[in-house]
């Protein structure tokens, strides 16, 4: 007899878990909408549990895959069982693909397990993982597939040739660069739901998102914004770039001195034009921040190889690393 269950997590409430700490983000679950999920719960406690999609999952190389989310284990031993329930799960289905872990069901929700930890308290918004995810993986023949790495600066007035390039070029330049407004957030969240689609379209396992699950995945976040960190620049009416910066509230959440930002999400229109807006955005997001009293900001979850993470690496130091793991 199997130690999983069934569980529905759009309608569990009140679940606990053996390390609180490491427990799934389960408050995305109604939008990731998982096509099925286990827990295994001994005394009422959940050991271990995971979700799995195989619909509407991000495409490889033309082929559909099979995302594996919502991953929680108590200890190793519980980690190597729910991944065997999984594949087993997975061939009584028929459903066929890579297996993407850790993923719930698309890169817009939490994904990727930490590799590398560093002497870094987590920071607002990130996700810390059990450090034994990496060697279960391997244990069961899942391979890296793709790094990310969070890079803190301490230096916010760095000096960017690429973004002092685009101070010249903006007087001519046609492009307006303003705060987020609240009074229109709606309007202006909607844009960056547009502009996220043609940025991130050539990502690594993109998938769309539609504007209605977008904007309740950003919802929690809003009344958290503070505007100057949130930049939009606009080319005429067109919104061509931005970045999404807020407050670590870790630090308050901790009772210590809030004095760091966490640069969440730029992106740029595609296209030669605009090469370097990036670089202008991230500086005049980290002389905001410098200017509202900040002394630091963490660049998250950036791709290896990815433009963000060249901007970033200008003038900061890398404090965590993260993989995606696959298997065929």
């Amino acid at each position: 007899m199997s130690d999983f269950a069934v569980i529905d997590f759009t309608t569990a409430a009140g679940l606990s878990f053996a390390q609180p700490a490491f427990a799934p983000s389960l408050d995305n679950a109604p939008l990731s909408r998982p096509d099925l999920s286990f827990a295994a719960r001994v005394d009422g406690v959940v050991r271990a549990c995971f979700s799995l999609w195989w619909r509407a999952t991000p495409q490889i190389g033309g082929q559909p895959s099979v995302c594996l989310g919502h991953l929680y284990a108590e200890d190793a031993a519980w980690g190597l069982k729910a991944l065997d329930h999984a594949g087993q799960v997975l061939r009584e289905r028929g459903a066929s693909g890579r297996v993407l872990a850790p993923m719930d069901g698309s890169t817009w929700f939490s994904y990727r397990v930490t590799i590398e930890s560093g002497d870094t308290p987590p920071f607002f918004l990130e996700r810390f993982s059990a450090p034994f995810w990496p060697q279960v993986f391997e244990a069961c023949g899942f391979e890296l597939t793709a790094r990310y790495r969070s890079s803190l600066t301490n230096d916010l007035r760095h000096d960017d040739r690429a973004a002092a390039v685009w101070a010249e070029k903006i007087a001519y330049s046609g492009i307006r660069v303003r705060a987020f407004d609240p009074a229109h957030a709606e309007a202006d969240m909607k844009a960056l739901h547009s502009l996220s689609l043609t940025s991130f379209a050539r990502n690594l396992f993109y998938t769309p998102i539609s504007q209605a699950d977008f904007l309740a995945a950003y919802a929690p976040i809003l009344p958290l914004v503070v505007p100057d960190l949130v930049l939009l620049a606009h080319e005429g009416d067109e919104l061509v770039g931005f970045v999404f910066a807020v407050p670590d509230y870790a630090w308050k959440q901790r009772g210590e001195i809030m004095d760091t930002v966490v640069v969440k999400t730029l992106a740029v229109r595609p296209g030669r034009s605009l090469a370097g807006l990036g670089s202008y955005l991230a500086s005049q997001v980290h002389a905001r921040a410098a200017a509202l009293g900040y002394r630091r900001a963490i660049h998250a979850y950036m791709f290896e190889g990815n433009v963000s993470r060249v901007i970033s690496d200008k003038s900061a130091t890398s404090i965590r690393s993260y993989g995606l793991y696959a298997k065929a």
